[in-house]
């Protein structure tokens, strides 16, 4: 079969496609666990304040909890980056 160049234009588009939707599809899977394990580690972070400040309270310590200002810094946001990179 001979292939024209219009024909072999087709090909590529259609290739071209395909592998635009498959990258997609990877780009929001990706999104979307980002999204749940930043949500969990929030929630985690959250109970660990409250526990934080519950025994504060049962102790009679006047200390806070130490608040991370900058979200780039906290440890918990670098292990997602290192594991997001891991994949």
């Amino acid at each position: 079969m001979l292939l024209t160049s219009s024909s072999l234009c087709l090909l590529q588009v259609e290739h071209l496609q395909t592998s635009v939707a498959e990258e997609y599809a990877r780009y929001l899977n990706e999104y979307g666990a980002r999204k749940l394990l930043l949500a969990k580690l929030n929630d985690t972070h959250n109970e660990r304040l409250d526990m934080a400040h519950h025994q504060g309270r049962e102790s009679g310590s006047r200390q806070e909890p130490v608040l991370h200002r900058d979200p780039n810094t906290h440890p918990w946001v670098q292990g997602c980056r290192k594991y997001s990179e891991y994949l």
